[in-house]
């Protein structure tokens, strides 16, 4: 993903810090990487240390916003992400979303988010 189109999710933060769904109401900045396409939705792998730079701009955003991410959580399933059809493995991804549970699939099970629009 190139700078300008980090910048504009990054924005959308910003834009979307005043919507709250979340079961606790809480909103969650789910940043990483897709890992997997699996049916209605998107596992994400959360930034190792080393590639949180990559990120620092999602980050910063959020911070900004007042919006936390999911701690000690590696792994999550993103439900509705509005660009999910054309993101592939590896593709980065920084959206706001609320939990709405948990997801199992091929015997993991996942905190769930639900992309918030």
């Amino acid at each position: 993903m190139n700078r300008i189109a980090m910048a504009a999710i990054t924005s959308i933060l910003v834009l979307l810090s005043s919507i709250v769904h979340a079961q606790d109401g809480s909103q969650y900045a789910i940043i990483g990487y897709v890992t997997r396409k699996v049916e209605g939705g998107l596992i994400v792998k959360a930034p190792q240390w080393g590639e949180i730079a990559g990120f620092q701009q999602c980050y910063d955003n959020a911070r900004a916003a007042g919006i936390k991410h999911p701690e000690n959580q590696l792994y999550v399933f993103l439900k509705g992400d509005p660009d999910q059809e054309r993101l592939a493995d590896g593709d980065r991804v920084c959206v706001i979303a609320y939990e709405i549970g948990v997801y199992s699939n091929g015997g993991s099970t996942y905190h769930a988010y639900a992309y918030s629009n």
